[in-house]
C-alpha cells in the first residue's frame, strides 16, 4: 500500500447506477485498513479528551 492509498477516489456505480467510492468498499473488507482508521480516531479522541481536560483545569 502506497503512502497515497487512502486519497484515491476512484468512482464506479451502485447498481442503481449512482457513484461510490471504491476505496469504502475495499477499507469495509480490509482489517488493516480498518486498524488504521481505528487508530487514527481514537488519536483524535485522546487529543480532544486532553484538550477537555485542560479547559476543565
Amino acid at each position: 500500500l502506497g503512502a497515497g492509498f487512502t486519497n484515491q477516489t476512484e468512482v464506479k456505480a451502485n447498481e442503481n447506477g449512482s457513484p461510490r467510492e471504491v476505496i469504502e468498499e475495499l477499507a469495509a473488507k480490509n482489517p488493516v485498513i480498518q486498524n488504521i482508521r481505528l487508530r487514527s480516531e481514537n488519536q483524535k479522541l485522546k487529543e480532544s479528551l486532553e484538550n477537555a481536560m485542560d479547559v476543565a483545569g
